[in-house]
């Protein structure tokens, strides 16, 4: 079986489980998809209180970068 190549090369928990949810978004299967957008919403809300996710987008956003 073929090994998945993943968004990101990062071994942090956060990216792997930010690239957790991205894969699924790509799935090949619509059943293996979101349904909605209302459960990607739920999946990342999930993912806010991660260390090392959410800080450092916020930190960009208040300073302006993005």
């Amino acid at each position: 079986m073929a090994t998945r190549s993943v968004p990101s090369d990062s071994t942090h928990v956060a990216a792997a489980k930010l690239d957790g949810v991205v894969l699924r978004c790509l799935e090949k299967s619509p059943g293996r998809r979101y349904q909605t957008m209302a459960e990607v919403a739920a999946a990342l809300h999930a993912l806010q209180d991660t260390p090392g996710l959410a800080a450092p987008l916020a930190a960009e956003v208040e300073s302006g970068r993005r």
